[in-house]
């Protein structure tokens, strides 16, 4: 807990640190057969989930019962998450690793120290040779992803590179192409060296989420994206990274569908593990789980006291920080009662870690959901009179503001759920601007938040294009996000120009886009993986920290003609009102028009109000936009250019987005 929180739990807390001399604990690592089994996973990332805060990911691996995890950002944030899972976890290990992009696809790299690997060297027996002389573990990833799938799976390469120990296993999903793979190498007896793991990419925001996670009525699946269908099971290994290698390569790992409980892998080892009773062990550490419970008496705050009630007594850690734990003990009813919620840190809402450690050591762990006192936005706004910042909160606030945009700062008293801040005229509104915001309440408790505004209006079309505003994406500070393998080749080469309008029946957008060299050799889902736009439309800008209220097209030119593929849905949005209709569904051609230019293409597209509910066209509303345009020149690599500006993650978070204001 913070100290500056001045809670008398705090001190406690603080006193009853045991952080170098943990009790003794049982050891509660799962045997079957004689030998030692672990389980975890090779392929997740985290910190592009845009979670500053590890807690939901270590409840997620207590959930699933995973002894360790291997992280494929290769950033400080990783590195970060370690040190706070195992702090609040000893026993856990969390393995750094770097996701390497290739044109022929994607390669699991765990303590990998190899660099100056070219990412369009085409020959990718000898990328992974090289890596695999390294240190580590080295894995080719997701076969099915459709550039190694022609290359690699479909031509046989796949087992080539297995059998030539070109490298130490391939990560295998629920894919069916893949699972027939690893069939027809258990029919020939071959060698199957095979890794999973749950590669997060979101979590979700969903509705009437719980504030203790997790537990039998809200399990990771569904929230932690594709978290809960597989996981791996490693066979006889210590619970670190050469043990866990060894054990790869020597073909104990083994996959489970956690769903329908299917293991894949060798014949042997799933042999040995079904014979052994792995599911009916993995029922009893189920039971374990769930039979210890946590309540909270009030939703969390910070800076308000809070009531845990766990199901039985026991020791407890909790923050200190959310590096440092703290240990307490429970009374005899199981409860502790914590006087003042920290401040852990600056988000409209965090988890607090909490790991329970009882008679005979077993630990559970849950993250509880802790919202910040102070949750404000910033939003551009367009009028007649001048341009404003309008400051939003989602409760009323009662404290001082503070702007700065620039050399430009304000002061203000605020009172209520919003106020607006003229802006003077002089700052140049044509491009993002980047703003600092300082938010603080009579109590003391404060709130810092940096982003940036964006003052592009969509005038009411009359006919002429050239008479809509233009926005000019044309330079390396653009560029960012998924791919980003190669340096900016400057703006002959890729770059665009973007416009938007609006009538009353359709919302309007055009992109002329210099590309000479044109690659778009998919339909459907994949075009992204090729020279394609991405247009990510939050309707009603209701700018949330995850996808659940927007809608993404992604547009191209296929060899079938143009297509609009409509990849999320504002599901979250449902109501006896309005049904969002599916994801991942093709619209066709019918509101997509393409012209050749010179270098490149013209997309014009003319959406229907009706496919953006519940939108509603009127002056002076505000829409949430991102905007990606893929770049794929033949060889595999895709590169991207991003408006209003690349940032980490930008497309998984609304808040981050820019926001277009429909004009007269």
């Amino acid at each position: 807990m913070m100290k500056t929180a001045k809670s008398a739990v705090f001190e406690m807390l603080v006193l009853m640190t045991t952080l170098l001399c943990w009790p003794a604990t049982a050891d509660e690592s799962l045997k079957i057969g004689g030998h030692r089994i672990l389980i975890g996973g090779f392929h997740d990332h985290w910190s592009r989930t845009q979670q500053d805060n590890p807690s939901l990911l270590l409840a997620a691996m207590d959930y699933y019962h995973y002894d360790f995890i291997c992280l494929m950002d290769g950033d400080e944030r990783d590195k970060w998450t370690k040190k706070c899972i195992e702090a609040y976890s000893p026993d856990r290990r969390v393995f750094l690793g770097k996701e390497l992009m290739f044109g022929w696809g994607h390669v699991v790299t765990v303590g990998n120290k190899i660099t100056g690997l070219s990412a369009d060297d085409p020959d990718y027996r000898s990328v992974l040779s090289r890596l695999h002389q390294g240190e580590g573990l080295v894995a080719l990833a997701h076969p099915k992803f459709p550039v190694t799938y022609e290359k690699i799976l479909l031509s046989g390469e796949l087992d080539r590179l297995i059998d030539d120990d070109c490298m130490d296993a391939v990560q295998i999903g629920l894919e069916p192409e893949e699972l027939s793979w690893v069939g027809r190498r258990n029919e020939k007896g071959k060698m199957i060296r095979i890794v999973s793991g749950w590669d997060v990419h979101t979590v979700k925001d969903l509705k009437n989420l719980p504030p203790v996670l997790y537990g039998p009525g809200r399990s990771p699946t569904g929230h932690l994206d594709t978290a809960g269908r597989i996981r791996s099971i490693v066979i006889g290994a210590e619970n670190e990274l050469l043990s866990i290698k060894r054990a790869v390569r020597d073909e104990r790992s083994v996959l489970e569908n956690i769903e329908t409980g299917e293991l894949i892998g060798a014949k042997k080892w799933v042999k040995f593990l079904e014979s052994n009773g792995y599911h009916e062990e993995i029922r009893r550490l189920d039971r374990l789980r769930d039979g210890l419970s946590l309540a909270v008496n009030s939703e969390p705050v910070a800076g308000r006291p809070l009531t845990l009630t766990f199901s039985r007594a026991g020791t407890v850690r909790l923050p200190g920080t959310l590096e440092r734990p703290a240990e307490v003990r429970t009374d005899n009813q199981g409860i502790v009662n914590i006087e003042q919620m920290p401040v852990l840190l600056e988000r409209d809402e965090t988890f607090m870690p909490v790991v329970h450690t009882g008679t005979g050591g077993h630990e559970r762990v849950w993250a509880v959901r802790v919202n910040h006192p102070i949750q404000l936005d910033v939003l551009p706004l367009v009028r007649s009179e001048g341009k404003g910042a309008e400051i939003k909160s989602e409760t009323p606030f009662e404290g001082k503001i503070e702007l700065s945009i620039g050399s430009f700062s304000t002061e203000a008293e605020m009172r209520g759920e919003k106020m607006i801040l003229p802006l003077p005229a002089e700052i140049v509104f044509d491009r993002p601007i980047d703003y600092r915001l300082k938010a603080s309440q009579p109590d003391g408790i404060t709130r810092h938040q940096q982003s940036y505004l964006t003052f592009f209006s969509a005038p009411y079309f009359k006919g002429d294009w050239t008479d809509v505003p233009s926005m000019r994406i044309g330079a390396a500070d653009f560029t960012g996000g998924y791919g980003a393998n190669r340096p900016y080749p400057g703006p002959d080469l890729y770059s665009g120009e973007i416009r938007f309008a609006w009538t009353a029946r359709e919302f309007l957008f055009r992109a002329s886009i210099t590309d000479p060299v044109h690659c778009q050799p998919f339909t459907g889902h994949h075009v992204y993986q090729a020279d394609a736009l991405q247009l990510a439309i939050d309707p009603l800008c209701r700018r949330r920290n995850s996808t659940g209220t927007v809608y993404v097209f992604n547009l191209a030119m296929t060899a079938g003609g143009p297509e609009v593929w409509r990849w999320l849905s504002p599901l979250e949005e449902a109501s006896g009102d309005f049904t969002p209709p599916d994801p991942d569904v093709s619209l066709g051609s019918k509101y997509l028009s393409m012209e050749k230019r010179q270098n490149g293409l013209i997309y014009t597209l003319k959406m229907p109000w009706q496919e953006l509910s519940p939108a509603r066209p009127a002056a002076g509303q505000r829409i949430g936009i991102y905007f990606i345009m893929k770049n794929n020149n033949g060889d595999g690599l895709i590169d991207s250019l991003q408006w209003p500006k690349p940032v980490d993650g930008v497309w998984l978070v609304p808040r981050r987005w820019g926001v277009l204001t429909l004009a007269n």
